[in-house]
């Protein structure tokens, strides 16, 4: 006899996910939902969708196309591609409204360039590397990067920002320094006068591990989904929105 499979993506279960998390970070840090590989093989139409709704004020994609297609479904948040462009990507990122990270300065002048052209203000993010060794401006160069593309005419600083390697293990020691690290580099640049809008650090394990990573943004991935972190300090009451 034929056979029937298929998937179930409880919404609910992802609202009330939603709020978990947000009960957990408290009133300050906002939430940015990462929607990347089709929302976690969710679906990220109907969990973007979702997100808007339950008080996401951000979405964050891997690539232009994801982000592209949460356009055509009709997101209207800020929708933030966290892996680099390419240059012959921009102009569609541009006018898809798909703020790019930047960590090459070439890419930086392109954007700025892009910028100019078309007469419109481009929010970029700077990811700084402090210790995931994949992408992002190396620490030791991030503070006259920041600099230098700042005064890029047309670019619009919305956010600066890292990322935990190994924020789901038993020994944080190494989070810890990176969290000292990146702050050292955030004091410096309000020495110089330079204040970035916004503040990021915590991936999902992050938010479970690290609370004194918060800061301004968190982004939530796959405790958005239901998915407990390894080694969680405390357990945060999620439950899994797909069966």
């Amino acid at each position: 006899m034929p056979v029937s499979t298929w998937v179930e993506v409880d919404l609910d279960r992802f609202a009330a996910n939603l709020r978990a998390i947000r009960a957990w970070v408290g009133e300050g840090p906002e939430l940015l939902l990462v929607a990347k590989a089709d929302g976690y093989g969710h679906g990220a139409r109907e969990v973007a969708a979702a997100a808007e709704r339950h008080g996401v004020t951000q979405i964050g994609v891997a690539t232009l196309h994801e982000g592209l297609q949460l356009r055509m479904a009709g997101c209207r948040l800020p929708i933030m591609a966290m892996s680099p462009l390419l240059p012959d990507e921009i102009p569609d990122a541009v006018a898809g409204g798909i703020d790019p990270t930047v960590a090459d300065l070439g890419f930086a002048r392109l954007l700025s360039q892009e910028s100019q052209r078309t007469g419109r203000a481009v929010r970029c993010h700077i990811e700084v590397d402090t210790g995931m060794g994949r992408i992002g401006v190396p620490e030791a160069q991030a503070f006259e990067f920041v600099r230098e593309v700042s005064a890029l005419p047309g670019l619009r600083l919305v956010s600066v920002y890292t990322h935990f390697p190994d924020a789901d293990v038993e020994d944080l020691s190494y989070a810890h320094a990176q969290v000292e690290r990146f702050r050292a580099l955030l004091a410096r640049l309000a020495a110089a006068g330079i204040a970035p809008p916004r503040v990021h650090a915590s991936n999902s394990a992050g938010i479970v591990n690290l609370p004194e990573a918060h800061f301004d943004w968190v982004r939530a991935g796959f405790i958005a989904y239901g998915v407990q972190p390894a080694h969680a300090r405390t357990t945060m009451p999620l439950a899994p929105v797909m069966s």
